[in-house]
């Protein structure tokens, strides 16, 4: 189960990815650019890692350390963090969950959360865990979906699919 839903986010992303990207841009540029050259930057529920393109914007090196439950993600997110590190950054990812992250209290400089606190048990948890790791003046990137407050029938949609998403997700 890991390895396909693994595989499905890996590849089944894309024109969700396409539509948020110029958003996404700009909240990551704004989150990165102050950084010092080596940050460290904590992504919680990194996936595949779909932010690689993002994280190119902060015009430096990083020091990327993400965390998910899935091990089958580690082998995309290294696919996927290819230009990064080649341009200097540095990716480790560790097995975890985000309401009990396995990192030192104020070891980041910024914690990155996109699509993850939908599928975590306990996010008032998760969110603290992130607030733990962050050093002072650190700073939380949080993007997440919500019901559409502008069509009903997404609405719907929406909530016929979350328990499918809930049963699914790592």
């Amino acid at each position: 189960r890991d390895a396909g839903f693994a595989l499905g986010m890996a590849r089944g992303m894309g024109s969700y990815e396409n539509a948020v990207a110029s958003t996404k841009a700009e909240l990551f540029e704004a989150l990165l650019r102050p950084l010092p050259p080596s940050a460290t930057v904590v992504e919680v529920g990194i996936g595949s890692l779909p932010n690689a393109p993002y994280y190119a914007l902060a015009g430096k090196p990083l020091d990327l350390l993400g965390v998910d439950p899935n091990d089958s993600m580690a082998k995309y997110a290294a696919s996927a963090a290819k230009r990064l590190t080649e341009a200097g950054s540095s990716l480790r990812v560790a097995h975890g969950v985000a309401e009990a992250l396995p990192l030192a209290s104020r070891c980041a400089d910024a914690v990155v959360c996109t699509l993850t606190l939908c599928s975590v048990a306990d996010p008032a948890q998760a969110l603290s865990e992130m607030r733990r790791v962050l050093r002072p003046g650190g700073q939380l990137l949080f993007l997440e979906h919500v019901l559409s407050e502008t069509d009903a029938w997404l609405a719907e949609q929406q909530r016929s699919a979350t328990p499918l998403q809930v049963a699914s997700a790592d």
